[in-house]
């Protein structure tokens, strides 16, 4: 007779067997394919056409790649990681939900990563994460979501943005005086005229050309920030000042035409030349008489060709 437990062992057995035979689930399969995809994707062997093919077949899956993809964000490989953005920026808005759920993590890479893909797709879900992330305390979440909501034109993430200007990364406040620039509220002046006086080149240039969008209005604010002693972008302000093009900012530029520095000199001359009119005309004509520094010189002949 046989036992119980041998029964039980022989039943045990026989789904172990059957489980062992049966073929793989769709799922299982799908998962391989998709990893396979990305393997060939981001090989370092594989020529551009090859690892090209295979982010439009993985691009192709759309939805249901999505779930495995973003599984393996955060991912330290350079090549696996750029292949995973692609694709995903490339899937779009199917992506939006899990990758939103993934700026949850406790991982940073794979935080900063979603958030990264996110601001490629400009999806409007994306606002209250960005928006939130302008507080992080990793300084690429918050460039990132500057970028986003400069591009989405969010205005009610101004008053967040202005705030931010003064940000000790040196890279936040480059997107920040962007951003403003593209929302374009004249709210936004005060702070982009303190942003000519950033200690980095690279916050102040943009900074720039976020107030020559804003055109006539930002005149006035630029001519007394000029006429301020210690001002240390003076030259930035009178390029600024001839690319607006407004004959208002004349008479304050013409009193550089004097200065002992030459490279103000030269900017003034071209300032000028940009903003065209008699009084700017007769001014250029009046310093050549006496100008003998020969770059400065330059800018005079290039004045007059304007």
């Amino acid at each position: 007779m046989v036992s119980e437990k041998t029964k039980i062992l022989t039943v045990s057995i026989a789904v172990a067997g059957l489980l062992f035979l049966s073929p793989p689930s769709a799922d299982s399969e799908l998962r391989e394919k998709i990893d396979s995809l990305l393997k060939k994707a981001s090989s370092v062997d594989a020529s551009k056409e090859e690892t090209e093919a295979a982010k439009e077949e993985l691009i192709a899956l759309g939805k249901e790649a999505v779930p495995t993809l973003i599984a393996q964000l955060g991912t330290i490989k350079v090549l696996k990681k750029i292949a995973l953005i692609d694709v995903l920026t490339e899937i779009g808005e199917e992506a939006v939900p899990l990758l939103l759920e993934a700026l949850e993590s406790e991982n940073p890479r794979i935080r900063r990563d979603s958030a990264y893909i996110l601001a490629k797709i400009e999806d409007e879900r994306a606002i209250p994460s960005m928006v939130g992330f302008l507080n992080d305390e990793k300084a690429e979440l918050r460039r990132i979501a500057a970028k986003v909501l400069g591009n989405m034109k969010y205005q009610e993430a101004l008053p967040q943005l202005m705030k931010l200007s003064d940000d000790p990364d040196e890279g936040v406040r480059r997107r920040v005086v962007i951003a403003l620039g593209k929302i374009g509220d004249k709210e936004a002046i005060p702070t982009l005229l303190r942003s000519l006086n950033d200690e980095y080149f690279s916050v102040r240039i943009p900074a720039s050309e976020a107030l020559v969008k804003f055109g006539q209005v930002t005149v006035d604010p630029l001519i007394s920030a000029l006429r301020k002693k210690g001002f240390l972008t003076q030259s930035l302000v009178i390029e600024t000042l001839g690319k607006i093009g407004d004959e208002r900012a004349v008479e304050v530029i013409v009193g550089f035409l004097s200065s002992d520095d030459w490279s103000l000199r030269a900017t003034a001359v071209e300032a000028l030349g940009r903003v065209g009119g008699k009084k700017a005309r007769n001014s250029i004509k009046k310093m050549a008489r006496r100008e003998k520094n020969g770059f400065v010189r330059e800018k005079i002949e290039q004045a007059w060709q304007e």
